[in-house]
């Protein structure tokens, strides 16, 4: 016959371990938990220093999921298509991003034309990489990375003044290589006797291998001071030909 101290006996045991085990439970939560929150606050600072070297780069970046909406974008991308970043926020679709850029003159087509386009390139059917032109009359770069997970990340980047600088070279090549043609000496200098433009007939005879040596140069650099200043009178003229 089990008596009610013996059935007491038997199950003090089993609320003893039955504490420990609560105990055992409890600390084990509690470590988790500051771990949990370790690794939270580790990747929160992660993320920080992320998006403020985003936001630092000097090119727009944007990311997009698979459906079209906005990730993530840099101040960058809002000051180049002049959309305030409220207007930016994570969710956003790509139709509304650039009905604002068409509502700021900031767009290079129309919508419906800009989304197939943008899906186009997701899909691989045309460049990755290409040149919009603004209506604003701007120039942007934009590479275009479509991500395996149906989204992608592109940056945009203001080459407006690059394209100018460009031409202007271009413009100087071209200019450099038709005068370079003619076989008397032809030069420009400026009112400090300096030469500004040369050809390769002068460049060679007076000894320099390119012409963009003689950029700088007066007629005192290149010969004795007698003949130097037998140059001086002429030395603010274009001369198409020279007898010296």
């Amino acid at each position: 016959m089990v008596t009610k101290s013996s059935r007491q006996a038997a199950q003090a045991p089993e609320s003893t371990e039955l504490a420990t085990l609560a105990k055992l439970a409890g600390s084990s939560y509690e470590t988790l938990e500051r771990e949990l929150k370790a690794t939270i606050a580790t990747l929160e600072q992660q993320a920080l220093r992320f998006e403020t070297a985003i936001d630092n780069i000097s090119q727009g970046i944007c990311f997009f999921d698979a459906a079209e909406r906005l990730i993530l974008c840099n101040r960058r991308y809002a000051e180049i298509y002049r959309i305030a970043p409220e207007h930016l926020r994570p969710g956003r679709t790509l139709g509304e991003i650039v009905e604002r850029r068409i509502a700021a003159g900031t767009s290079a087509m129309a919508s419906d034309a800009y989304l197939a386009f943008a899906r186009a390139v997701n899909s691989g059917t045309t460049l990755r990489n290409w040149t919009a032109n603004l209506t604003d009359g701007r120039t942007i770069q934009i590479c275009h990375q479509p991500m395996p997970d149906g989204g992608w990340v592109a940056t945009h980047e203001d080459i407006t003044e690059l394209t100018a600088n460009r031409l202007i070279v271009d413009e100087r090549i071209s200019l450099q290589t038709l005068i370079d043609w003619v076989p008397d000496y032809m030069w420009v200098k400026d009112t400090e006797s300096r030469f500004v433009v040369a050809n390769r007939a002068i460049a060679s005879d007076s000894g320099k291998g390119k012409t963009s040596d003689m950029i700088g140069l007066t007629d005192f650099d290149l010969h004795a001071p007698e003949l130097g200043r037998s140059f001086a009178p002429s030395s603010k003229a274009c001369c198409a030909a020279d007898s010296r």
